[in-house]
């Protein structure tokens, strides 16, 4: 899995030798993580990461050992020996499949893959404004000529305006409007995305500043999520894709006596055994307006319309401070359906992995590894939750709080 475009790679025949080699040096660069029983491998160059097993690791300790794809070959024969007894041509084959696909994926690439949509040129902009966010861990600013994007971004972060922060730490993202309409992201004058519309932008955006808000030192990633947690502190963190259900379910539960930490962006600290607190505006989708939690919650605190078209934001108060740790109880996937059988599945801490890259989790860009997830995904017990009515989900999230 890579979360860097695989666009304009190529796949390789390493019988060549000057390629081999060039893979022998890369494979020196990757990162290896134990991840339940597979090996997450990460590049550090291209931002690619792929998951294997214990085959794929001795393949990669052969590549690193600068032994020849024949002698990788009978590495492979030996691990399979239990299972099969393949010639030395199919073991081979084997070995050269492997590091094919690996290089697909871009882990061998000195750099991430051309964004499909590259950044061109600005058109003449006629009235940027910075915008600065804080707190005691960090700020984050971002220059833009997009005054759409000003309201939206103000709105969402309200709790972290911080009018003499003049001087934000750190350089500040850009986030420009270029001749063709789109929007450029850029960060010490390099693009840190294709060009895009603005509500990718906004997101992309949110995930920086949940890093900055609450200290690049501390964070190790940003999961694509949201959180609540008990009167004792202990948070349930829920990730997946949009649409699925993670902010209703969290109000859900904000309505039953949770607390509020975090909706679409939750800091993951930089040891992986805490979620750092990042309250924000909570996004509330038209469909679950009219849900009696979400009633409850309008009776008590402020729900008001947005600059987002179909979207309104419930005024919840913040557990925490932003940047405060929080032991976490679980990882839910939720993913409600209005015919969906009640289904409550454990994940292996592999499958946990996947789940959280695939459901937007990256790593701080001031800190470019994945240790902090494979720890995560190694220690917290993560759940698949498919459910039907807000009573199911409710009360099994208030059992992993509450055990």
């Amino acid at each position: 899995m890579s979360w860097c475009s695989l666009g304009h790679l190529f796949r390789v025949n390493i019988v060549d030798s000057k390629i081999y080699d060039t893979l022998h040096l890369r494979s020196a660069e990757l990162v290896q993580e134990k991840i339940g029983e597979h090996v997450a491998l990460y590049s550090q160059n291209s931002g690619a990461i792929v998951v294997t097993d214990d085959l794929g690791a001795a393949v990669l300790q052969g590549l690193q050992n600068a032994k020849s794809p024949t002698e990788i070959g009978s590495i492979i024969g030996q691990h399979l020996r239990d299972a099969f007894a393949p010639t030395e041509s199919e073991a081979e084959e084997i070995g050269r499949a492997i590091i094919d696909g690996w290089n697909s994926a871009g882990l061998f690439n000195e750099a991430p893959a051309p964004f499909p949509k590259p950044i061109s040129g600005h058109a003449t902009p006629t009235d940027i404004k910075t915008l600065t966010y804080g707190s005691r861990y960090g700020r984050f600013a971002v220059d833009t000529d997009d005054g759409l994007l000003v309201k939206e971004l103000d709105e969402i972060l309200a709790h972290y305006v911080d009018a003499s922060a003049t001087d934000a730490v750190g350089d500040p993202f850009r986030c420009l409007r270029e001749a063709e309409g789109d929007l450029a992201l850029s960060y010490q004058n390099e693009p840190i995305w294709s060009r895009t519309d603005r509500d990718e932008a906004r997101f992309l955006l949110l995930k920086e500043a949940a890093a900055r808000i609450c200290g690049t030192e501390r964070v190790g990633a940003v999961l694509h999520g949201a959180a609540v947690c008990n009167d004792q502190g202990r948070a349930i963190v829920f990730i997946g894709d949009s649409g699925y259900g993670k902010s209703t379910l969290t109000q859900g539960l904000v309505a039953r006596g949770c607390r509020f930490l975090a909706d679409d962006h939750v800091p993951l600290a930089l040891d992986g055994e805490a979620i750092l607190a990042f309250p924000t505006a909570a996004a509330v989708k038209p469909d679950a307006v009219d849900l009696p939690e979400v009633q409850q919650l309008c009776a008590q605190y402020e729900m008001y319309q947005s600059t987002r078209e179909g979207v309104s934001y419930l005024a919840l108060p913040a557990a925490t401070e932003a940047g405060t740790r929080h032991e976490i109880a679980a990882i839910v996937m939720p993913r409600y359906g209005e015919e969906s059988e009640f289904t409550l599945e454990k994940l292996s801490p592999q499958a946990a992995f996947a789940a959280c890259i695939s459901s937007g989790a990256r790593p701080n860009r001031d800190k470019p590894q994945i240790g902090s997830l494979a720890r995560l995904c190694n220690t917290v017990p993560t759940y698949k939750l498919e459910y039907s009515s807000s009573e199911q989900s409710n009360q099994v999230c208030l059992d992993f709080l509450n055990p």
